[in-house]
């Protein structure tokens, strides 16, 4: 047990509490003994086992002063969940013999002023004094924006093992507009919502995370950052030199940096490394800041910087598209082209029809029709779509997403009837990624205790040995093609793919390999063969659980006007896909002695 002493007077290792709960190693049980006097200070505790021991709640105070109306150093409201004065939050903590006090002021001044924000997964406070205003004893999780001690305030990619490996935390920040993250698909959600409930913190969150892109994530070229990463640590393993400015990076960074661990990067002439960005992120992203325009003008409220910045990115994308109508994959940070090949520069086919409905601008929608015509003629000849799954650049089928869409709005636009014969084409190539049958797992693996049925799941691609929910992304394609065309097979496979990816989300109390998962989490992944990885035993999930396919769902949802066809599908299908199929498998215990 570390035991470190404090006192004001400069007769212990500290003087101050916060300088000696940093000196404490995650993993170490400690314990600090607090000397009498007052503690100004505004403390962040977040340790597997830790003990806080003043001298008695008269003789040792921690005192601050932030009240949530008071400006914080970023300019923006305090708010309540900034407003502690003492955070805590990892395993377990011990706090006794000590006030812990925030002296703002009145709430009606200041607003919220926490003295103590709990967010440990075990928490004791013996002989303590709080005193605060409004919410002077706060228990609940930390919202993620509020963690960034700069303000940026988007929503992170998905969530990892805590370091303590007992419950699921954000332990990096790393976000993204779209691909893995969808922050932009997010946000719009949030402003859906509050537009159908009135909440209005919904709306102001959604704000801050739509600001926060357009102050850090967009380059002056127009296109936006493939993902805005802020831990040091992914850089200086592999380039000591690297000093980053605004902490952006490219593409599957994760991947590369393993791979090419010591590898020079790409430089500008003033030192400053070159990432990858992609063609899905700056596509989504302006689509998505599109939306956000149009949803807060229902709201009432004017946000021209949006629609300017979606504006500023489809002026980029047509800058860079060829005279054969082919757009690009992938820029560095000057707006220079790295990559044009691969089906995945269709993602920036959609805005590009969108501004053409907002604005009139003829330029756009010649944009869009060439490049649909290029990505669908390429189709055609070489029967895939290529370059969606980000760490493999191969042939799959989320390249082949976006053009299913395009094709759609194309002919919304245009009312031309060859785009729907285009859609059912590319619709029919997705479905060849659709696993069409049930497969039984043995009895003891997390598959088969989860209950998950394989039926209306899609493999990744050619590279990935998984199955995922991605198809959420064209449930509205193919009710859309139903609606068109009438074929029945549209609508079935629609509420194949919505009820496949309705499965094992989490409820808040859902246990996988002895751990809790959050409430609305599902994993990304599912790994149905005997290959694994990293850990990860055959036969069950990634246990990585990213923002996308929460992100999906609500897109169906505030996209799609009838909500019964989601529950009617969720009723019929789930009862009959149990039993496809099934005569053609062995029993699971077969399986588990093949």
């Amino acid at each position: 047990m570390l035991t470190i002493n404090v006192a004001p007077d400069g007769s212990g290792q500290f003087t101050t509490i916060s300088e000696a709960v940093l000196a404490v190693p995650y993993d170490c049980p400690a314990v600090i003994r607090i000397a009498p006097g007052i503690y100004r200070e505004k403390l962040v505790c977040e340790k597997k086992d830790i003990t806080l021991a003043g001298a008695g709640m008269d003789a040792t105070r921690l005192v601050w002063n932030d009240g949530g109306k008071l400006p914080h150093p970023d300019g923006r409201p305090t708010h309540t969940f900034r407003s502690y004065t003492a955070f805590f939050s990892g395993g377990s903590v011990t706090v006794e013999d000590l006030t812990i006090a925030n002296d703002a002021g009145p709430g009606s001044a200041v607003g919220q002023a926490i003295a103590a924000y709990v967010d440990a997964e075990k928490a004791v406070f013996r002989r303590v004094r709080l005193l605060g205003n409004q919410d002077t004893l706060f228990c609940a999780p930390l919202p993620e924006a509020e963690r960034e001690k700069d303000g940026f305030a988007a929503f992170t990619t998905g969530a990892q093992w805590h370091m303590d490996g007992t419950t699921y935390r954000k332990t990096e920040h790393t976000y993204e507009l779209g691909w893995v993250g969808q922050s932009a698909s997010i946000a719009n959600a949030f402003i859906w919502d509050f537009l159908n409930t009135g909440d209005r913190e919904k709306l102001d969150r959604a704000i801050e995370a739509h600001d926060s892109w357009l102050r850090e994530g967009q380059f002056p070229a127009g296109h936006f950052a493939a993902r805005i990463v802020r831990d040091p640590w992914r850089y200086e393993s592999f380039d000591k030199d690297y000093v980053p400015d605004r902490w952006k990076c490219g593409e599957c960074d994760y991947e590369m940096f393993k791979g090419f661990a010591g590898r020079k990067f790409r430089r500008a002439p003033d030192g400053r490394i070159l990432l990858t960005h992609d063609a899905c992120n700056t596509g989504t992203g302006a689509e998505g800041y599109f939306e956000a325009y149009e949803l807060l003008q229902k709201c009432g409220i004017d946000k021209p910087a949006y629609k300017a910045a979606a504006l500023r990115a489809c002026d980029f994308i047509l800058q860079n598209q060829d005279a054969d109508g082919s757009l690009v994959k992938s820029w560095d940070d000057d707006g220079n082209v790295l990559t044009k090949k691969g089906t995945i520069a269709a993602f920036l086919i959609l805005p590009l029809i969108t501004a053409n409905r907002l604005t009139g601008d003829a330029r756009y929608l010649d944009g869009a029709v060439r490049a649909f015509d290029y990505y669908y003629s390429a189709l055609e000849h070489d029967g895939f779509t290529t370059a969606g799954a980000l760490d493999t650049y191969c042939i799959d089928k989320e390249s082949s997403s976006p053009l299913l869409r395009a094709a759609l709005a194309l002919y919304d636009v245009t009312g031309e009837q060859h785009y729907v014969a285009a859609a059912e084409k590319i619709a029919w190539y997705l479905c060849t990624w659709m696993m069409h049958f049930t497969v039984h797992y043995p009895a003891g693996s997390v598959l088969a205790q989860m209950g998950y049925d394989t039926f209306g799941s899609t493999s990744v691609s050619t590279a990935h040995q998984a199955l995922d929910q991605y198809a959420l992304r064209d449930v509205l394609s193919f009710l859309r093609l139903y609606e068109l065309t009438g074929a029945v097979q549209w609508r079935e496979r629609a509420l194949a793919f919505w009820c496949n990816a309705c499965q094992c989300i989490s409820d808040g109390t859902q246990y996988i390999n002895g751990r809790l998962r959050p409430a609305g989490a599902q994993d990304e992944a599912i790994f149905h063969t005997r290959w694994g990885r990293y850990g990860v035993p055959p036969f069950g999930p990634s246990q990585w659980l990213p923002a996308w396919p929460c992100a999906f769902r609500l897109e169906n949802l505030r996209f799609h006007p009838d909500w019964s066809i989601f529950d009617a599908g969720l009723t019929r299908i789930q009862g009959e896909i149990s039993t496809r199929g099934n005569a053609a498998y062995a029993k699971p215990e077969d399986h588990a002695n093949a």
